[in-house]
């Protein structure tokens, strides 16, 4: 963009500014005033109307959010079939239970379950076999909203576990006495995914990782971590033992997320280094007796140019989920010397026609789970390599979780598909068997049809689509419809079960899912087509899914909707300014826009592994094809939008989707509503707890319902009031 154009585009921007929205006018949101900063990159001009925002503590920006949010709130209120969309969906989210990370140690399981009365999630242990459930950590009755991360030591003695509130993530680290309950060890803090580990051969000390202090009044950075040990006994200092401007480790750079792995039955500790969103780690190994000693070098056992996505350590070998030279990736075993220095490797199960997603070392096997055209499979491989053994699961499944204890047989799974709820199955030489720990949802989802398609994108490519639908629905092309992608980091859309999907499926709406490049469906070739400077292709993706179902007369442009979250944001947002008469409506969740500026982030040098630094000049011109932000043009008749943030958000900060909000309300020309949602007590959304989560979904179903005419979600007439 040349130097006059871009001072011509900004003035017409600012008339619009004020023709839309004037302050005071009833029923308008506040306006943002546009106060310009000008940045030079590479030779060109970059304008940016509302830098100022990037200030999220200053009185105006959080004055401008509250405006904002009060009028989302007003607008949202007049949609007739919003309050009784709420209380069906609470209903939906309360027909059961939900389980997530166990850890099966020894004779018993430990997990996070929150009940289908309560608002958080808490820890519990159970025998495999059955029987009552035991609580360990109970945050309902706290201050702490959020249970992050919990770690039982090998003998279930004690457990550690990090705990946050109002969606900052900023983890509190607890050690409790798993048999008193009592609390064992001072609380921690700057222990957000402190990757915690128990010292082998005893569980009188662990070892974490802490975050750098916070630096001014922005959230705790994400690099700079240091991995420390701890022993259990009261007034016994932490001691560094690996990370950044740690001496025995130099060459860990700022950029980089650093912990600490140690295993039963191993003499060495493997320190693990990655760009934290980047997937791509590098291994290094030290004797465990030659930790506390700094001049005792670390090994480099497998570098970051290995593609290492997984891996384990069991006695003297490392076990590897790789992709270099294999874009679906295969299993490696590394043999080490004494010193911690690789003696040998070898491939022992070969790149396959499914994707290797994760690995665990249990007793009897390696177990590995994959991802085949989107569905899991799961296989025990041997450790010395040989034909591996498919273990049986449920069919159309996927596996959200795998759990193992080295010290024994088999492994616990999580399966679910999109219309059966999930379960945890232990699976072993003769099969899965269901553990008992989660009861079948009560919110059923029989009248749903799944259908799996493909779209062709700009370039030929094929790009896989799932399509929800009642069966009662009508291909008329009038039926309301939402179309889903993300397409980041290399993560699948995966099958899963969410109740309050019953919400929408009541009203007789669709749902599709885009499975675009830059996710990892189809391996790595899939995610790298979608990342940097090939983002383009993921967007393309999109419109050939949205288009698609147009043509499918699944629906038509008056009735399509997008949606997309956190990354996401970026594929929504960016279709949504190049194809605004594609869609009639969308919702960005806590997403991202503005991407010339991710790496103000507080994980901001680790988001450029995934999509650029504006440091080169290639980096630069992919993040700016890929920021919808400096796309937005005046005039333009863009569909309605609903953006959401947490004033907390450590991950995508509450400017980007603020600024993305303001420009489009400058910008439209279409008359439809651009809204803001915002809560001040809550974060990315990985926290939130039941009711804000449920309540967020549905203010966005009602907008998505009301856009796409849905007869039940029609608005009100607003109110005024006059002398």
């Amino acid at each position: 963009m040349s130097r006059s154009r871009s001072h011509i585009w900004l003035a017409g921007f600012a008339t619009c500014a004020c023709a839309c929205a004037p302050a005071g006018h009833v029923g308008a949101p506040p306006v943002a005033p546009i106060r310009p900063v000008v940045d030079q990159y590479f030779g060109q001009e970059i304008i940016d109307p509302y830098r100022w925002m990037e200030t999220t503590e200053s009185p105006e920006f959080l004055g401008w959010m509250r405006g904002q949010n009060a009028f989302t709130r007003t607008t949202l209120s007049r949609i007739r079939g919003r309050a009784k969309m709420l209380e069906r969906l609470l209903a939906y989210s309360r027909g059961g239970a939900a389980v997530r990370d166990v850890a099966v140690v020894g004779p018993d399981l430990f997990y996070a379950e929150r009940p289908a009365d309560k608002e958080r999630f808490r820890v519990v242990r159970r025998a495999r076999a059955g029987g009552p459930v035991d609580v360990l950590v109970d945050l309902e009755p706290t201050a702490f909203t959020s249970l992050d991360y919990f770690v039982p030591s090998p003998d279930g003695r004690y457990l550690a576990y990090g705990a946050s509130s109002d969606g900052t993530e900023e983890s509190i680290l607890h050690v409790i006495d798993t048999r008193s309950k009592a609390i064992v060890l001072a609380p921690i803090d700057r222990a957000r995914d402190a990757e915690v580990a128990w010292m082998p051969g005893e569980t009188q000390a662990l070892v974490y990782s802490r975050q750098h202090p916070r630096i001014g009044s922005g959230p705790l950075p994400e690099g700079m971590k240091k991995v420390f040990l701890r022993p259990l006994a009261p007034n016994e200092p932490e001691t560094a033992l690996f990370g950044y401007e740690v001496e025995s480790s130099p060459f860990v750079e700022a950029a980089e997320v650093a912990r600490l792995v140690v295993a039963d039955g191993s003499p060495f500790a493997v320190g693990v280094t990655d760009r934290g969103v980047a997937d791509a780690m590098r291994l290094v190994v030290k004797p465990r007796a030659d930790l506390s000693n700094a001049k005792k070098p670390w090994r480099i056992a497998v570098p970051t140019a290995a593609g290492v996505i997984a891996w384990a350590l069991r006695g003297r070998d490392l076990f590897t989920i790789e992709y270099a030279g294999a874009p679906r990736h295969r299993l490696l075993r590394h043999t080490l010397n004494d010193d911690g220095s690789e003696l040998r490797s070898a491939v022992i199960l070969p790149e396959q026609k499914a994707v290797l997603r994760d690995l665990r070392i249990a007793k009897d096997a390696v177990y590995v789970t994959a991802l085949d055209a989107g569905i899991s499979r799961l296989f025990a491989v041997p450790f010395e390599g040989g034909p591996p053994r498919e273990v049986s699961i449920p069919a159309d499944a996927s596996i959200a979780d795998l759990a193992t204890d080295p010290a024994r047989s088999g492994c616990v799974i999580q399966v679910e598909t999109w219309l059966t709820s999930p379960q945890w199955l232990a699976c072993g030489a003769h099969g899965c068997a269901d553990t008992g720990i989660l009861s079948p949802s009560a919110v059923g989802f029989s009248d749903i049809v799944v259908e799996h398609t493909q779209a062709k994108s700009r370039d030929g490519t094929l790009v896989p689509m799932t399509i929800l639908s009642p069966k009662a629905a009508k291909r008329d092309g009038k039926t309301p419809t939402m179309l889903y992608g993300y397409g980041s980091y290399g993560i699948p859309i995966m099958p899963n079960f969410q109740t309050v999907r019953r919400g929408w499926f009541d009203e007789g709406a669709i749902m599709a899912y885009a499975h675009v490049r830059g996710g990892g469906e189809l391996g790595r070739a899939w995610q790298d087509g979608g990342s940097k400077g090939n983002k383009e292709r993921s967007f393309e993706d999109f419109i050939a899914c949205a288009e698609t179902l147009v043509a499918n007369h699944v629906t038509d442009s008056e009735h399509l909707s997008a949606y997309g979250g956190s990354a996401g944001g970026i594929l929504v947002n960016s279709v949504v300014v190049r194809r605004p008469d594609l869609f009639r409506a969308a919702f960005v969740e806590v997403g991202d826009a503005n991407m010339l500026r991710v790496e103000q982030y507080p994980d901001g040098p680790q988001s450029a592994e995934e999509f650029g630094s504006v440091k080169t000049l290639e980096g630069f011109r992919g993040l700016l094809a890929m920021d919808a932000y400096h796309h937005v043009v005046p005039h333009t008749r863009y569909p309605a939008m609903m953006y959401s943030t947490g004033v907390n958000d450590p991950r995508v900060p509450s400017w980007s989707p603020a600024k993305m909000a303001a420009r489009v309300q400058a910008a439209t020309g279409s008359g439809r509503p651009v809204l803001m949602r915002v809560d001040f007590d809550a974060g990315h959304g990985v926290s939130s707890t039941r009711s804000q989560i449920t309540e967020l979904r549905a203010d966005f179903y009602s907008f998505l319902l009301w856009q796409l005419g849905h007869p039940a979600f029609s608005a009100e007439p607003e109110s005024t009031s006059g002398p």
